[in-house]
């Protein structure tokens, strides 16, 4: 606060001399004019301001457009058991809810979503509504509402989403259009890539006090200060560009058993093991048919203590797993995208995993090249899966060591009953970019856990054939 000089009877007491008499005279009379004055601009400038509409402008606020776009369904306390299938007993839906089938031992676990699930629209205006349109992230126009069907405020509480992400609402007053991005979770949840680096949570979990000041960061390092050209480089950091870096994926993605089973049933069933193998998996040949493998390494379980079952291209894998039921009940596949992207929602729902430690760093729950732990059961590999060791007593797994372990192996790399979604082997998907090129999920042993945590995803060609990646059974129920 500034302090004000005191002046006239505010002043200091000064003892007055005959001078200052005489000049007191001519000071009261030169304030008395100095006050008219004043008082005459007050006047004009009252005037003025209230002619030039500057305090009808304080008082009311410009025109504003208020959006929300939320999601809703019914909750599924009711789990759908397939025939030739048990629950497992001490299971629950929240901490995983664990089936066994009676006949093979095979093991899956009900991954939960809201059955029903609409999408709640709701805007007001201080203007009239010309026009509304929401986007969903893929691009495609899933609504649009034409003048004469609004007023100031426009609400619709049953739209169907398409898939989680960003939504784009566009909403058309007579001062022009406002344009809104929205997140939405549910149907999908956590995506590493489009919807987890864009956020504030990550960079401040990276030591940033905001995401700007992080993306400022990194543009400086390697852009010239550029964010814009960053982001123009990495699409799957601006929210801005959500959509057509995910088109490809609707194209290539057949995501109808999925969808079935989360519209119909309220979730699905994921492997509560990567599929293992009976013997190690040494025969590396790229055109070898299902059978000619299965007669070698035996049909795909989703069991505790078997060898997982790699080396094998995405096609290979995809027949392999389907391979090992037929049901009117459900069907096998491998995991699509959308189911991945879900299961690890879920688990940072129940409050088994925190972001950082699905999407920064899965080292505390995963079989990484970075950490240690023990084991007490099961096999190990020190030479990439070509042969492996029985655990005698104790095995202590060292930093630095890198160990492909049989399956469910310890419980300290599962969660919610999974096991293995964080490290070990990557696992393929149905997910693709074009024809040729699948995507696999999920981070494995020979790197650390900060470089594949469980949400990574990564596009390869539908031909790979190595050690390090697997697969894992889905079931969809009808």
């Amino acid at each position: 606060m500034k302090k004000i000089q005191t002046v006239g009877a505010f002043a200091p007491s000064v003892r007055p001399t005959s001078k200052t008499r005489q000049n007191k005279g001519i000071t009261l009379i030169a304030l008395i004019i100095t006050i008219i004055v004043m008082l005459i601009l007050v006047a004009v400038t009252i005037t003025t301001a209230i002619n030039g509409g500057l305090f009808e402008k304080a008082g009311k606020p410009s025109s504003t457009v208020k959006i929300s776009l939320s999601i809703a369904g019914t909750k599924v306390t009711t789990i759908p058991i397939p025939d030739g299938f048990e629950h497992v007993e001490g299971t629950t839906i929240d901490t995983g809810y664990v089936i066994r089938n009676s006949s093979d031992g095979n093991e899956f676990v009900w991954v939960p979503v809201e059955k029903d699930q609409k999408m709640t629209l709701k805007i007001t205006s201080e203007k009239d509504i010309t026009e509304v349109k929401l986007y969903d992230p893929y691009g495609d126009e899933i609504l649009s509402v034409a003048d004469g069907e609004i007023e100031t405020t426009y609400s619709n509480t049953n739209i169907n989403p398409t898939i989680n992400g960003m939504y784009t609402v566009k909403v058309t007053t007579e001062d022009g259009t406002e344009t809104k991005t929205l997140t939405v979770r549910s149907l999908y949840a956590v995506d590493c890539y489009n919807d987890f680096y864009a956020s504030e949570e990550y960079a401040i979990s990276q030591g940033y006090s905001s995401k700007q000041k992080m993306y400022q960061a990194w543009a400086d390092e390697d852009y010239d200060g550029s964010i814009e050209d960053m982001l123009q480089d990495w699409k799957y950091l601006s929210i801005e560009e959500y959509e057509s870096d995910y088109s490809w994926m609707k194209d290539y993605e057949d995501l109808a058993d999925y969808t079935e089973s989360v519209n119909s049933n309220g979730g699905f069933y994921i492997g509560r093991y990567e599929a293992g193998a009976t013997t190690a998996r040494t025969i590396e040949s790229t055109t070898a048919t299902v059978d000619e493998i299965k007669a070698a390494n035996g049909t795909p379980v989703s069991q505790e203590g078997y060898v997982p079952y790699n080396y094998v291209t995405f096609d290979q894998a995809l027949g392999l797993v389907e391979s090992m039921y037929s049901s009117s009940d459900f069907e096998i596949s491998l995991l699509t995208g959308a189911a991945w992207d879900r299961t690890l929602g879920w688990i940072y729902e129940t409050g088994s995993k925190s972001i950082k430690e699905i999407a920064v760093d899965s080292g505390n729950w995963g079989n990484y090249d970075d950490v240690k732990f023990k084991i007490s059961k099961g096999k190990y590999s020190e030479n990439w899966g070509n042969s492996y060791t029985a655990v005698s007593g104790t095995y202590k797994k060292k930093k630095g060591n890198t160990v492909l372990l049989t399956t469910g192996a310890t419980t300290r790399n599962a969660v919610n009953n999974i096991f293995d979604l964080a490290g070990n082997v990557e696992e393929w998907t149905n997910e693709a970019y074009f024809s040729a090129y699948r995507v696999y999920r999920g981070g494995y042993y020979v790197y650390r856990g900060s470089d594949n945590p469980a949400s990574y995803r990564s596009v390869i060609w539908s031909g790979r054939f190595d050690g390090l990646v697997g697969f894992r059974a889905a079931l969809y129920i009808k």
